[in-house]
């Protein structure tokens, strides 16, 4: 039996509104051009929903909850995943890294 042949209940579309009998359960749409019309609303507002929470909500909790892993403390600068005393102690403490090293020659 083919695809086609199955006796799925007619649906309306949900960009034209036209009855259509679908192949599949799950089909939304009628036509090619439904579907691509739907996809792209669908991706707009995901992104939408998407940029909002990631602008304000995510931005304010990394600032909030990025801890020094040595100290505990918070951190000040956002691209700064280690305070340059805590290094300066390991670094003193005798712990040699090739990533404590570069950190150094990088910061001039």
């Amino acid at each position: 039996m083919k695809q086609t042949d199955k006796n799925y209940k007619e649906k309306a579309c949900k960009i034209c509104g036209s009855y259509f009998k679908p192949m599949y359960p799950y089909e939304k749409y009628c036509c090619d051009e439904c579907r691509d019309i739907g996809y792209k609303a669908s991706k707009k507002e995901s992104n939408k929903r998407f940029s909002i929470k990631k602008s304000a909500e995510i931005r304010e909790y990394n600032r909030q909850n990025r801890l020094c892993p040595e100290c505990g403390q918070p951190l000040d600068n956002g691209n700064q995943r280690v305070h340059f005393e805590c290094m300066v102690k390991k670094w003193r403490n005798g712990y040699r890294d090739k990533k404590i090293k570069l950190y150094f020659q990088n910061r001039g």
